[in-house]
C-alpha cells in the first residue's frame, strides 16, 4: 500500500489483527488505531458533507454521514485498497474468510486511516479519505430506515425506541444477530444480520412497513 506513505512499523500495526497478535505471543494489534480512525473518518466526511450539501438539514446531513461510514460502504472501499489480501490475520480468521468478512474489513480501514492520521496528520487523511470515498458520495438523499422509525417514534405519544438482540447463532468467526426493535416497550419487528447494525437496519425496515400499513 504504497500510497499510504507509512512507514513499514506502522503500516504493520494497522494490518494486524487481533487474531495473529494473540498466536504470535501477544503482539501490538489495530484495535487502537481503529477506534482513532473511527473518530477521524467521521470528522472528515462530517465536514465533506458540511461543505458540499449547504442546503441540507442536520438530519438530512446524519443519514448521508451514515451511508458513507456504514460496514458495507467501509468494507466496499476495502476491497478497492485490497486490503484483505494484505492483513496479518490468526489461521482460524484465515480458515473462516476473514480476509472477505465485511465487519473485519471495515475495522482495518479504520484503522489503516488512524496510522494515516497519526503520521500525516488531516490534511493527508482528508486527502485519502475524499479519494477513496469520493465514489459513494451521492447526491440524493440515501434511505436510512432507523433514521425515518425515529422521526416517526418521536411523533406518537409515550414512544420510546430501542434495538434489542434477541438472539446470536453460527461460529464466534461468522456470527449471525436476530435484532428486535421494540416501541414504548412493545416488540413491533425483528430481523436477521451478518452484524448487528445490519440486522437493526432490517428490523427498522419491518417495522416502517407495519406502521405505515
Amino acid at each position: 500500500m504504497k500510497e499510504l506513505g507509512l512507514p513499514d512499523d506502522l503500516l504493520r500495526l494497522a494490518l494486524t489483527h487481533s487474531s495473529y497478535a494473540h498466536e504470535h505471543g501477544a503482539l501490538p494489534h489495530n484495535e487502537r488505531l481503529e477506534f482513532l480512525g473511527d473518530a477521524v473518518l467521521d470528522l472528515i466526511i462530517s465536514e465533506w458533507l458540511y461543505e458540499e450539501f449547504p442546503d441540507d438539514s442536520e438530519g438530512e446531513l446524519t443519514a448521508r454521514r451514515a451511508a458513507l461510514v456504514c460496514e458495507d460502504t467501509l468494507a466496499a472501499v476495502a476491497q478497492s485498497r485490497d486490503l484483505g489480501s494484505r492483513l496479518l490475520l490468526g489461521r482460524g480468521e484465515v480458515r473462516g474468510g476473514g480476509r472477505h468478512r465485511p465487519s473485519l474489513l471495515a475495522a482495518s480501514l479504520e484503522a489503516v486511516i488512524g496510522a494515516v492520521y497519526l503520521h500525516g496528520g488531516l490534511d493527508r487523511s482528508q486527502e485519502l479519505i475524499r479519494g477513496w470515498f469520493a465514489h459513494y458520495m451521492q447526491k440524493e438523499r440515501p434511505e436510512n430506515p432507523k433514521a425515518q422509525l425515529q422521526e416517526w417514534v418521536q411523533g406518537e405519544p409515550n414512544g420510546h425506541l430501542e434495538y434489542r438482540v434477541l438472539r446470536q447463532e453460527g461460529p464466534s468467526h461468522e456470527p449471525c444477530f436476530q435484532v428486535g426493535v421494540f416501541v414504548a416497550g412493545q416488540l413491533v419487528a425483528q430481523a436477521w444480520g451478518k452484524s448487528k447494525k445490519a440486522a437493526e437496519k432490517q428490523a427498522a425496515v419491518e417495522a416502517l412497513q407495519k406502521v405505515r400499513s
